[in-house]
């Protein structure tokens, strides 16, 4: 059975947004509040995408799940 998690972004599952390196610096610096902001919105963008790569590794959805958010 299929997962049927979209990301916020509403950008198709499983595909990778064209980075924004700008966030990826902002996100490096957690000190100021653009970069925890930054770093959220990294982690909204790639969470499907990695998921997506760990079930089709094998694992079931609360292990994908797990290795997502705990990695």
């Amino acid at each position: 059975m299929a997962d049927s998690c979209i990301s916020e972004s509403g950008e198709a599952p499983g595909w990778f947004a064209t980075t924004l390196w700008s966030q990826v610096v902002a996100a490096s610096d957690p000190e100021k509040t653009k970069g925890w902001d930054a770093l959220q919105l990294l982690c909204e963008r790639y969470w499907y995408p990695l998921y997506a790569f760990a079930r089709q590794k094998g694992n079931d959805r609360e292990t994908a799940k797990d290795l997502v958010y705990n990695h």
